[in-house]
């Protein structure tokens, strides 16, 4: 993909456009007087990484704090490295064993977007038998709602699919689904490691691809 930066400056007003293979697809412009703090260019400082979240507080000189996103400097996001298999299980068995010696009060540490339970695109959901969330650290506006018949793009009910997955002897297994990339924020490929604690059923999957 070729990219061209094309810039008219008069003294009243500048205009900066990007195009891509001849297409504009961005395009700023700026005029005497005023102020845009979109399109700037500014040396900051890090002062905060949020790991779980691919993201980070960058001090760039204002009353408050830029936010920098992996995809606001990553461009091919479709080659990030994802988090391997047994990693996604390996935290899910983590938070199993909170769950076990803490109860309901491990889905608070679930919810924390910045806890010890997120990590790159690993993070725990927790649903009971009845479909409802009861704690997820993708979305915690997700706590409480029924997600029984939640379904995805190939019509699969994969919650419903979660617990058929964990109905054997070890009360684990596997399930391969698709869902948003919390990286990415793109359509892809998960595939889960699921399980039971009691009532619960606790999920921890990698993306593998968008």
């Amino acid at each position: 993909m070729s990219k061209e930066l094309v810039i008219s400056a008069t003294p009243h007003e500048t205009r900066v456009a990007i195009l891509e293979d001849g297409h504009l697809c961005e395009i700023y412009i700026e005029r005497e007087k005023e102020f845009a703090l979109v399109g700037s260019i500014y040396k900051g400082r890090v002062t905060r990484v949020l790991p779980g979240m691919q993201s980070a507080f960058v001090d760039i000189g204002r009353d408050t704090d830029a936010f920098l996103y992996v995809s606001d400097f990553l461009e091919n996001l479709e080659d990030y490295d994802h988090v391997p298999a047994d990693e996604a299980k390996a935290l899910g068995l983590k938070a199993v064993a909170l769950i076990e010696t803490q109860g309901d009060k491990a889905f608070d540490i679930v919810n924390d977007r910045t806890g010890p339970l997120v990590d790159r695109d690993l993070y725990i959901t927790v649903i009971d038998r009845t479909g409802i969330m009861r704690a997820s650290g993708f979305n915690k506006s997700l706590v409480g709602t029924n997600t029984w018949d939640a379904e995805d793009p190939d019509g699969m009910k994969f919650v419903q699919e979660f617990w058929k997955a964990v109905a054997n002897d070890s009360k684990e297994g596997w399930l391969t689904y698709k869902f948003v990339d919390p990286v990415t924020k793109k359509l892809a490929k998960k595939r889960a490691y699921l399980r039971q604690v009691g009532d619960y059923v606790v999920t921890c999957g990698t993306y593998i691809g968008s």
